[in-house]
């Protein structure tokens, strides 16, 4: 792995289309890229080094990291501004057992529920939600490269919602799919560039409960499922250069693991187009399974990555997320294989609102014994409904030697 693509900046090399978005690498990658550059420069000076000009070029790769929807709670804000010191919200700190898991990926992908509030106005959750602008940062510092933003509430705020959402996403360098100030923005979302591999990342939800007018008064839209539609923009996106098209559906029943026969009659007819490769879902709040479909990988609900549904008296299983690895290959033959989903099961500690990698941790003994409980329980309920895609827990060290200060640090001070 060369490390994974931290922001996104319009490509200007030569001979790349107007339009098309590069992943920059971080260091690692710089590094070799120049490597790889001064190698090939000394390879042409020496005879019998450089590459026959009919010597195919090696095929191109990508690993996927994505993951499910993220709900900014009431509590879940006050604990990030604490962790902003009072003067923004900070949301990293949840994260950082997890952002190893983001750190493998070339390519990230977030999912944000609630629409961003406008200026001046009140930071708010369920029913009608508006977030914090500084979640964009927060999801840029912990390495994701863009997010889905199309759901049920994306309309909670109006135009105004919408319009804040990507202003702050485009301020930290977060992309995004899904909304647009027009159809033309959220219907064609511009072609990333991931280790030379061209991609499209299309969103959609099943529709919205916020603002209704959102789509008669304004320009502004969030694009709703529609297989036809879906399929048409996947066609463009292609004929606009793209190579992979990933779509994110915000569809299903809330806490419930059963996929519905809507969503399996729209993966059916969305995967027989041929236009789409891959399809990751979201909104119910806990998992669902991954399935084939026309060769195709769908990824019906990846649970929540972070919300405090626990509390509201929802779901247990609204604690538990994933985060789903998947490898692009390019084929001798054009076009690229999606290899077999990896799942890296996550959890949610209520309270202080951490995120547990849950392999790395269920058989840490440095943890207390009510939260490996707790951990193992959760890994469970993901097997129940994901088993054959998820790895085997760490092992248990042979021999752990830990201070009490290090114990509370990784227990927090409290069981949850």
């Amino acid at each position: 792995m060369f490390g994974r693509a931290q922001t996104a900046e319009r490509c200007m090399q030569p001979g790349v289309r107007p339009g098309i978005l590069t992943t920059m690498a971080g260091r690692n990658r710089r590094t070799l890229a120049v490597t790889l550059a001064a190698a090939s420069a000394i390879a042409a000076l020496v005879p019998g080094t450089a590459r026959a000009d009919d010597e195919p070029a090696p095929l191109r790769s990508f690993v996927l990291s994505t993951t499910g929807d993220f709900l900014p709670h009431l509590r879940i804000n006050a604990v990030a501004r604490r962790h902003g010191k009072g003067t923004t919200h900070d949301y990293t700190p949840f994260f950082s057992r997890i952002k190893p898991l983001l750190a493998e990926a070339d390519l990230a992908i977030c999912h944000l529920e609630p629409p961003i509030a406008p200026p001046g106005t009140r930071i708010t959750a369920d029913p009608m939600w508006g977030a914090p602008a500084s979640i964009a940062a927060s999801m840029v510092s912990l390495g994701y490269d863009r997010c889905s933003t199309a759901t049920n509430h994306s309309g909670d705020r109006g135009r105004g919602g919408v319009i804040a959402t990507i202003n702050a996403f485009e301020a930290a360098g977060l992309g995004f799919s899904g909304t647009g100030r027009t159809p033309e923005e959220a219907q064609q979302p511009p072609i990333i560039e991931v280790n030379g591999v061209r991609v499209a990342h299309l969103a959609y939800t099943f529709g919205f409960t916020g603002e209704r007018r959102l789509h008669t008064r304004t320009t502004a839209r969030v694009n709703l499922i529609r297989s036809a539609q879906i399929i048409l923009d996947a066609t463009d996106a292609r004929s606009r250069g793209a190579e992979v098209v990933i779509v994110s559906m915000h569809w299903g029943n809330e806490y419930v693991s059963r996929v519905t026969p809507s969503q399996r009659r729209i993966a059916q007819t969305v995967t027989a187009s041929g236009a789409v490769d891959l399809i990751v879902g979201s909104h119910a709040h806990v998992l669902q399974p991954i399935e084939q479909v026309n060769g195709k990988w769908v990824v019906y609900g990846m649970g929540n990555i972070l919300a405090d549904q626990r509390r509201t008296g929802t779901a247990t299983g609204t604690q538990d997320g994933v985060v789903v690895q998947l490898t692009f290959t390019e084929r001798d033959g054009g076009g690229f294989d999606v290899g077999r989903p990896v799942v890296f099961p996550t959890w949610v500690r209520s309270g202080s609102f951490q995120v547990f990698n849950t392999l790395a941790s269920v058989n840490n003994p440095a943890l207390s014994k009510p939260a490996r409980w707790q951990l193992a329980r959760s890994l469970a309920r993901v097997r129940r409904v994901l088993g054959a895609y998820v790895p085997a827990p760490a092992p248990p060290p042979t021999t752990v030697t830990t201070t009490v200060a290090t114990t509370a640090l990784l227990s927090g001070s409290a069981a949850p």
